[in-house]
């Protein structure tokens, strides 16, 4: 009996870890970018890049429609002169103990969106 419980306990938690987590639904007009992505890509993190020349605020705005946005950024923030947005994708509290999050980031007349998984 005790046997069936501890089973139908872990079973709700991996459910509910893995409706936790979200595939990420990608810009409209966004493209993969292999170059940016192989060279974002380090450390245990597996970091796929996709551009757009959609502005930051409307790229931003799609996400944060969909996703929650990292408390830690909340609001654009300007990051070496460009400015800068975070979504976790994985339910996690904060980017720091995220596995799966987009950092939305603005470079001159295009916005990049760089998706970052752990342990990929």
């Amino acid at each position: 009996m005790k046997a069936r419980l501890l089973f139908g306990l872990l079973l709700c938690l991996s459910i509910a870890t893995i409706a936790s987590a979200q595939a990420l639904q990608i810009y409209p007009d966004a493209k993969l970018d292999q170059g940016l992505s192989s060279g974002a890509s380090r450390g245990g993190m597996h970091v796929d890049v996709y551009t757009t020349t959609a502005s930051f605020e409307k790229v931003a705005a799609f996400y944060k429609a969909i996703y929650k946005e990292n408390k830690a950024a909340e609001g654009p923030r300007q990051i070496q002169g460009s400015r800068n947005a975070v979504f976790i994708l994985d339910g996690a509290p904060d980017v720091l103990s995220s596995k799966h999050y987009l950092t939305v980031k603005e470079f001159g007349s295009s916005t990049n969106l760089y998706d970052t998984k752990a342990g990929q």
